[in-house]
């Protein structure tokens, strides 16, 4: 209804039904390797987020990118995506909340610097630094 290109990467149980819903602006890409899929990331507009995650590695790798995330508001993009500043996240899984979510979004001059900083919180070296810091507390109260 927007008119957007739209580039769906992977596969699932709905695959055939949501090819038969689809129109002409939509691929559908399958599985693509890591070198395709950074491409992409690189490339687009923002990455689309429709369902609840547990954490939810493709928006981090989106903002790694210096992309910004639209983002169903539970789950972890909630938690890594900041609202406003490196992506927009709507409250309701309906047609509309989505639209209005990609129509806002598309209005924002997003700033891939904020988006790649924010990403740096979930980088193997932040985790590694938390964990020795976890660790050294626990030491000192034991």
């Amino acid at each position: 209804e927007l008119n957007v290109n739209l580039k769906i990467v992977g596969s699932g149980p709905d695959e055939g039904r949501l090819k038969n819903l689809s129109t002409n602006n939509i691929e559908f890409l399958g599985k693509v390797d890591r070198e395709e899929l950074r491409d992409l990331y690189q490339n687009c507009q923002a990455l689309i987020v429709t369902q609840e995650e547990d954490f939810g590695i493709a928006a981090v790798e989106a903002q790694a990118c210096g992309r910004s995330v639209i983002a169903y508001d539970r789950g972890g993009p909630a938690e890594t995506v900041i609202d406003g500043q490196t992506g927009l996240l709507f409250e309701k899984q309906t047609k509309q909340s989505l639209k209005d979510a990609i129509d806002s979004h598309s209005r924002v001059k997003w700033e891939s610097t904020a988006c790649r900083k924010n990403s740096l919180r979930f980088s193997q070296a932040a985790f590694v630094n938390s964990l020795k810091e976890k660790i050294k507390a626990y030491a000192r109260y034991s």
